[in-house]
């Protein structure tokens, strides 16, 4: 549902599948509407409860404050006001897939958003990108870093403000052989989109520069006591004096 005040309405019709250019503004020196709906995990989900998220909060706060200043000062976008609506994603897929058909569809009065923003984690902006695809329409995310996304034939309208975890797993490995001069490696990742992914790449450059991959484990986000121990006596088995861990907090 809307997680914060709506924005004041466009009155622009909204944009025809696979429009990628900019807003047109007729007749010339009019004042386009640019309509951005907003994904921000608000809540997530830990056990049956949903628990709130300050990181989600400030983030959305950041970007309201963004376009307060922008709407404030005609500098800085000229013949331009930015309009917007605001959902929760509650760092789910099943959450994030139904208020992105929304902001596709029947946000902004049924005019629909020009563009997405947001999405946080990279599974659930992979699946807002699923939908927003079919509607050509755009999505920027300022946090999911999964290589996946890399792929402009799978998500053509697709971009983002931070680097793929491509650059961050080749970083890591190289920092390992060349400044720790370690050659082997134990990986432990989570089986979701951003910690599987990360672990591929970090994995991939490892081999690259001859480190032994001596043992891999996938787990799931939030493994019981149980779980968590049998991994760490595998580990201990293992030869190997560095293990990279690639999982969520808590």
């Amino acid at each position: 549902g809307l997680a914060t005040r709506q924005g004041e309405v466009s009155t622009f019709s909204v944009k025809p599948n696979g429009y990628t250019g900019s807003t047109v503004c007729s007749p010339k020196g009019a004042t386009a509407t640019l309509k951005i709906g907003m994904l921000f995990p608000m809540y997530s989900l830990d056990g049956t409860e949903h628990v709130y998220s300050s990181s989600g909060h400030n983030n959305m706060v950041g970007a309201l404050m963004a376009i307060e200043e922008i709407n404030a000062n005609l500098d800085l976008l000229p013949n331009t006001k930015l309009t917007y609506e605001v959902y929760d994603t509650k760092h789910d897929p099943g959450t994030i897939i139904p208020n992105t058909f929304y902001l596709a569809t029947d946000s902004f009065n049924g005019k629909g958003a020009d563009v997405v923003v947001g999405g946080a984690y990279s599974g659930p902006t992979i699946a807002s990108h699923n939908v927003l695809k079919s509607f050509g329409t755009p999505q920027m995310s300022y946090s999911a870093t999964s290589p996946l996304l890399s792929d402009t034939k799978e998500y053509p309208y697709f971009l983002r403000t931070v680097p793929s975890d491509a650059f961050q797993g080749k970083a890591i490995a190289q920092f390992l052989k060349d400044d720790l001069e370690y050659t082997n490696v134990c990986v432990v990742h989570g089986d979701d989109a951003y910690n599987a992914n990360l672990a591929a790449a970090f994995i991939y450059s490892s081999l690259e520069l001859g480190i032994t991959v001596v043992k891999t484990i996938e787990t799931n986000v939030k493994p019981t006591n149980k779980q968590a121990a049998d991994y760490i006596a595998v580990l201990k088995q293992a030869a190997c004096r560095v293990v990279f861990l690639s999982l969520h907090s808590g």
